[in-house]
């Protein structure tokens, strides 16, 4: 029974770490996509 409960805990923070790179890559895409959006912007102004 105990090594069950290490391995659900194991694997609750196995899934939270794929979740927190899952987000990064998200929040990376977004960053670089709002990034060239002020590129092309500047570009457009100038």
């Amino acid at each position: 029974m105990k090594s069950k409960k290490v391995l659900f805990i194991f694997n609750q923070k196995y899934n939270y770490d794929i979740n927190l790179e899952k987000n990064y890559q998200i929040g990376r895409n977004y960053q670089n996509h709002f990034a060239k959006k002020v590129e092309n912007n500047k570009k457009k102004n100038f």
